[in-house]
């Protein structure tokens, strides 16, 4: 699945979705496209186009920060945001937010053997 961005001025930016398959584009929706490019016509504009980033989940935040964060600092005497941050600053994260998925989910691992390693805690894995 691709990302096709239009911006004809900073604050106007449209996404959409689809995905490239034969050289060709399929987008999530088409219909708004056409009309965007209706509206936009004798218009300059900036296409960017790209993979789609799939930015983590509420789920999986809600696992780090009320099972991952909340574990370490039951048993460190630490608060959960302070342990949120130590674990960004040990692993060097600027932020959890704009992890993809899959790097989020590369994040909560080592986590989890930081923990066990170092705290003797073993974290379930998120259900």
């Amino acid at each position: 699945m691709g990302t096709v961005t239009i911006q004809t001025e900073p604050e106007s930016v449209q996404v959409f979705h689809g995905r490239v398959e034969g050289h060709k584009i399929s987008l999530d929706r088409r219909e708004a496209f056409s009309d965007l490019l209706y509206r936009l016509e004798d218009c300059d504009i900036t296409i960017t186009l790209g993979p789609r980033r799939y930015v983590r989940t509420l789920h999986q935040n809600a696992y780090y920060h009320g099972v991952i964060c909340k574990m370490i600092a039951d048993k460190s005497g630490h608060t959960p945001r302070e342990v949120h941050e130590a674990l960004k600053r040990h692993f060097s994260v600027k932020s959890t937010a704009t992890l993809s998925t899959r790097a989020f989910n590369l994040y909560i691992e080592r986590c989890q053997a930081l923990a066990a390693e170092f705290f003797d805690i073993i974290i379930p894995d998120p259900a």
